[in-house]
């Protein structure tokens, strides 16, 4: 039985209404297959008279070819997966980066305030220098700030001017206004 078979069997009044029910449901779906070119191809494979036979074959070989496209875009959906996770991974590899950056750049600087402040604090060292004239000064035992800080500044081995420094703001010695 070949489709012109079908065509006398069913009448072509039949088919054609069916082939426009299926043109039509296309209905503009598709931007890449109009209706005149579906239709042209419909009457390109009447005028060759397919057997049934053919017609399953091609069927068949275009299932095959839909299996096999169904596998590339989950291989493709996949592979955009893996891209993902590339990219999450480089995203973390930047914020390591960044943080050690960080590290390098603070670290100097905190190993300096360490030894600074270690050298400040020791006994002798500028702030018990400081403090020492500071309690000289509230002692009572000068009149001005500025002689405390002549006379005291060589003894206890700092400038004057780092002498006038760390009595300024200090207030006066008790009984004194």
């Amino acid at each position: 039985m070949d489709m012109n078979d079908i065509r006398e069997e069913y009448a072509a009044e039949f088919v054609e209404k069916y082939t426009n029910e299926f043109v039509k449901g296309l209905g503009g779906r598709s931007k890449l297959i109009s209706e005149t070119e579906l239709r042209d191809e419909i009457r390109k494979v009447r005028d060759h008279n397919y057997d049934p036979m053919f017609m399953e074959m091609l069927f068949a070989m275009f299932q095959v070819f839909l299996k096999k496209y169904e596998n590339g875009v989950r291989k493709y959906r996949e592979a955009m997966d893996l891209t993902e996770v590339e990219l999450g991974i480089h995203d973390k590899h930047f914020d390591i980066l960044e943080g050690m950056i960080d590290y390098l750049e603070t670290k100097p600087k905190k190993v300096a305030k360490i030894g600074a402040d270690a050298r400040h604090d020791k006994p002798g060292g500028s702030r018990a220098k400081r403090q020492a004239i500071r309690d000289i000064w509230a002692s009572g035992k000068y009149d001005t700030r500025a002689r405390c800080a002549e006379e005291e500044s060589r003894a206890l081995g700092m400038s004057l001017s780092t002498a006038i420094k760390a009595l300024a703001n200090t207030p006066s010695p008790a009984g004194r206004c």
